[in-house]
């Protein structure tokens, strides 16, 4: 399988992945009372992990898939 086939698939895994974390911490903080400020900065850290771990993924998947397509 080509690398970009591996990570196509490694990011869709983790797109899912993060919105099943950020669907679960919302519902247990429903009820909670939050300012707009931990509002954003909330977003601001689920968008940090979100594009780290698109970036890791396709980093690793090229670095490993590479050697083997020459």
């Amino acid at each position: 399988m080509a690398w970009w086939k591996k990570a196509l698939i490694g990011s869709v895994v983790w797109i899912v992945l993060i919105f099943a974390v950020v669907m679960v911490h919302t519902s247990m903080t429903k009820d909670e009372k939050t300012t707009p400020e931990q509002d954003a900065a909330i977003s601001r850290r689920y968008g940090q992990v979100f594009g780290a771990g698109l970036a890791a993924i396709w980093v690793f998947s090229f670095m490993t898939g590479k050697n083997k397509s020459i």
